[in-house]
């Protein structure tokens, strides 16, 4: 790339605006009236939230699933950066 080019980009970085977009909110703010309005009339309900804690045997079975996510999401990390290099 040209000397030239490349002062060119860096004038035009320097341009861009570092502000994240804004988002209309009205979508989201529908669809979540649109369920409380649901549960109001009886359409749907709410999902309850666990209060009993887990069985010994269930909380390693959660932990062994995390690691295991983990270990994937880690691998992912790595093929993509890879793939970028």
């Amino acid at each position: 790339m040209s000397i030239a080019r490349l002062k060119r980009l860096q004038r035009l970085e320097k341009r861009q605006s570092t502000a994240a977009p804004w988002v209309d909110p009205f979508d989201t703010a529908m669809a979540l009236l649109d369920a409380l309005q649901a549960v109001q009339d009886g359409r749907a309900c709410w999902i309850p939230r666990q209060t009993e804690a887990l069985s010994p045997e269930a909380e390693e079975q959660l932990a062994l699933a995390m690691r295991d996510a983990d270990r994937m999401h880690e691998r992912l990390m790595a093929e993509t950066a890879l793939g970028k290099a």
